[in-house]
């Protein structure tokens, strides 16, 4: 784990009051990394890397639900006495696609196959029992606001600096780390880019398993269809159907597949 950040601002976290975590503009002020114009990133206490991950679970940033939860768990795990490693892994875990999402999260993943894959009764085990499995991150390490909303995705990550410098220095780095993690992106931007850097070859094409909807509430519509769980016969113009049915068969059989080679290479063992 990289603790320079941490060691920067540990003790601005552990000095923080329950009243700073209703007040998102000073928090931010206090946390800031770096701003370039509409651009804001803030430091939240997610820099544990589990380098043992089989599968890379990748957002597109921790939003602010995310932000506050980890940095009011640290907060709370540095006044209890604990060290940098253990307040940083609290943090990450308990922060983790945290709120509404995490339930969908653990939805679409199942749908999927991943638990099968990965031999768990649930995806749900990844955020407790099981968590040596995974490694939660997104493109963006750290939370990035743009006009002082969650970033989207827009402006372009490629075509803006500081973005661009976050996403090779930090998760480009961390991927060549793992050479045989699987990576599964969440939604098409953060598929896309990781699409994008499989092209540069800074990623290989066959550790990227693309097609799983984003789990964030404004994505409920697809998410329902894609769960088969929707109530409406059909999808209004925002939603391809035939290109979330497609997606969804190719990530069943891609799970299906990977879960044969696992037994097989353990029978093989």
């Amino acid at each position: 784990m990289d603790t320079q950040q941490f060691d920067r601002f540990a003790p601005v976290i552990r000095s923080l009051n329950e009243s700073a975590f209703s007040d998102l503009e000073t928090l931010r002020t206090k946390l800031r990394i770096a701003r370039d114009g509409d651009v804001d990133i803030c430091y939240a206490p997610i820099d544990y890397m589990n380098p043992q991950a089989k599968i890379v679970i990748v957002g597109i940033t921790p939003g602010v639900t995310q932000f506050i939860n980890a940095v009011r768990e640290c907060r709370n795990q540095l006044v209890a006495g604990a060290d940098c490693a253990t307040a940083v892994r609290a943090a990450h875990r308990t922060a983790a696609f945290s709120g509404p999402m995490r339930a969908r999260l653990v939805d679409l993943s199942n749908h999927v196959g991943v638990q099968q894959w990965l031999g768990v009764d649930s995806a749900e085990d990844l955020f407790g029992r099981s968590s040596e499995l995974v490694q939660f991150t997104s493109l963006l390490r750290y939370p990035v606001f743009y006009q002082d909303k969650n970033y989207n995705g827009t402006p372009n990550m490629f075509k803006t600096m500081v973005l661009r410098d976050l996403l090779f220095q930090q998760f480009v780095e961390d991927a060549r780390r793992r050479p045989d993690a699987l990576f599964l992106p969440l939604g098409d931007k953060a598929g896309r880019t990781l699409e994008i850097l499989g092209e540069r070859g800074l990623i290989s094409h066959n550790r990227i398993v693309t097609g799983l909807p984003h789990p964030s509430t404004a994505n409920n519509e697809r998410i329902d269809f894609f769960l088969g769980q929707s109530k409406r016969a059909k999808p209004s113009t925002k939603t391809n159907l035939a290109q979330i049915e497609r997606a969804r068969a190719t990530l069943i059989a891609r799970f299906a597949a990977l879960k044969t080679e696992s037994l097989s290479g353990n029978r093989a063992r």
